[in-house]
């Protein structure tokens, strides 16, 4: 499947003001540093909650590093990158004892983060940066390694020798989470209610799902999967009412907060959509249960321009990127469904997505224009470091495996392991690189043409 962007304002500019419209492998993470060795902490995550590292706000930009707008593949060293350039962050992590802690880049957020020594490993040291150090972080620090992504982790330095027995603890770095998707994030944390078997969110049909074929515990899994796609739609209605509320302390212009609207109204529809899938795989109605909004803010920060830095970083990280993945990736799930009431709510969603995708570089792009330098620097630094390292992609269930259940699986709308990687990589290069380098006025009259292929569309548009 080919994806080709849409990623510019009517009048030919990217967004302008006047715009219408998670045991094993599981872990503890602290931001501070100086967090007590082996603490469990909040941020250990629990049913129906995820975490995360925090999304950072302004930040330097390195003069003579490459543009974020262009494809990093291979450019990266020791698993570090400011602007797409390599940076030699990285320290030597045989059994460093981190005193001192290494100071991160300018951005990047701290992050302190403990996993259980992995079978068949003797010591923490035998856990390879690129094989297995970097996944076990990631994991711990998002919470969600299936649907988020720590960008430009980096390892400051560790094994921490304070840790406990059977842990493997470290001094991280990284630049923000990517989801797919717009989650809602509090102090970093991506945060969703748990699921629970209630009715009044599932979508009336007729659906015609015909789950009699599949075995238990296929079909478990499959049951499983839709209630957590679910939850992060159900979240992500709140994390639409947080950004237009951002949108109107910044003084955004009506037609964004308008097209905010819609698309909290879209969110609405697909979680009530996923829920009803779910429930019918699940053999009992589905919905959200209590979604806790303790300690939600607007993040302000300090002055009026570090709250719309801060709003420009979050859009780029959970809208042009997280967006644009959560459309491609429904698209080509479409694609292999199997049962027409699931090949359409894809289709819908993957529609839908895409849209609010543009609407994000269209903020994204009103933002620079009100807060200059200082708000263009961080966009480009969080997209530079999104373009270097992906998310990762989701691996298939091992009991669906064993089973040999992948065909049912892709028949119900999941996409494989080596599907799901290709899709990020190809909408990465062909859509998110593209639109960074338009909106950062960085590409060439080619690149910009691929970023504008029909200003009368405002959609993300995929071809097969």
């Amino acid at each position: 499947m080919a994806l080709a962007p849409a990623c510019a304002g009517d009048d030919g500019s990217s967004g302008t003001s006047g715009s219408s419209a998670s045991s094993e492998g599981t872990g503890s993470t602290s931001g501070d540093p100086s967090s007590e060795a082996g603490t469990d902490s909040d941020a250990s995550t629990s049913a129906g909650t995820s975490t995360s590292g925090s999304t950072t706000s302004a930040g330097s930009t390195s003069e003579g590093s490459t543009s974020a707008g262009s494809t990093s593949e291979g450019s990266t060293s020791e698993g570090s990158t400011s602007e797409g350039s390599t940076t030699e962050t990285t320290t030597d992590t045989e059994g460093a004892e981190c005193d001192p802690v290494p100071v991160p880049p300018p951005s990047y957020e701290p992050a302190y983060a403990c996993f259980p020594l992995p079978d068949g490993l003797s010591s923490c040291e035998e856990c390879g940066e690129e094989d297995c150090l970097l996944g076990k972080l990631n994991e711990v620090i998002t919470g969600d390694p299936f649907f988020c992504s720590a960008t430009g982790l980096i390892v400051l330095c560790g094994p921490d020798p304070k840790a406990k027995e059977g842990e493997c603890c470290y001094h991280a770095a990284h630049l923000g989470v990517v989801c797919e998707g717009r989650p809602l994030r509090v102090d970093g944390e991506v945060r969703a209610a748990a699921v629970v078997r209630r009715d009044g969110w599932s979508r009336g049909g007729p659906w015609g799902l015909d789950v009699g074929a599949l075995d238990v515990k296929t079909r478990a899994a499959l049951a499983a999967a839709w209630a957590e796609d679910a939850a992060m739609e159900h979240a992500s209605i709140a994390g639409f009412a947080r950004l237009i509320l951002e949108l109107m302390r910044e003084g955004a212009p009506a037609g964004l907060i308008m097209e905010a609207q819609a698309a909290l109204g879209d969110e609405v529809e697909h979680a009530r959509a996923c829920f009803a899938i779910a429930g019918a795989l699940a053999g009992a109605a589905q919905g959200p249960g209590a979604l806790s909004l303790a300690g939600v803010s607007l993040g302000e920060g300090e002055g009026a321009r570090a709250g719309l830095v801060a709003l420009a970083v979050e859009t780029v990280i959970e809208g042009c990127v997280g967006e644009t993945l959560a459309a491609a990736l429904a698209r080509v799930a479409a694609v292999e469904a199997r049962s027409p009431a699931v090949r359409d709510l894809l289709e819908k969603i993957g529609e839908d997505e895409a849209r609010h995708a543009a609407l994000a570089w269209k903020i994204v792009g009103w933002a620079i224009e009100q807060g200059g330098a200082a708000v263009k620097g961080a966009v480009k630094e969080a997209l530079a470091a999104a373009l270097a390292r992906p998310p990762q992609a989701r691996a298939v269930p091992s009991d669906i495996v064993a089973a040999g259940g992948e065909a049912s699986w892709r028949a119900w709308g999941r996409l494989s392991a080596a599907a799901e990687a290709a899709t990020i990589r190809e909408a990465m290069r062909a859509v998110i690189g593209p639109c960074a380098a338009a909106l950062l006025g960085e590409a060439t009259a080619t690149e910009r043409a691929v970023a504008r292929p029909d200003r009368r569309d405002m959609s993300l548009r995929a071809a097969v």
